[in-house]
């Protein structure tokens, strides 16, 4: 299981302190308690989109199987719930 995102305050201090005190990333990192590939990230992202929100996160990809094959297959599988995979 992944770890939530960092709000926007944590990720606008970690930016403002390497921009005030010129901190090496690595130190920020130490200094935050976090990675140093979150530190750099968080100071790319800005340049790149304008903004320091958090990105979406992965979730599940969506099923392969159309709707109404996913509900017959639903309806097998409870009329034949103690079926072996060979049947």
């Amino acid at each position: 299981m992944g770890r939530k995102p960092d709000s926007v305050e944590f990720r606008q201090k970690i930016i403002e302190v390497h921009e005030r005190e010129n901190v090496s990333i690595r130190k920020l990192g130490q200094g935050f308690a976090v990675g140093k590939s979150l530190i750099q990230t968080l100071l790319q992202q800005p340049r790149e989109t304008g903004d320091i929100n958090p990105q979406s996160q992965g979730g599940t990809p969506p099923s392969k199987l159309q709707e109404q094959p996913l509900l017959t297959l639903t309806e097998i599988i409870e009329q034949n719930h103690n079926a072996t995979l060979e049947e």
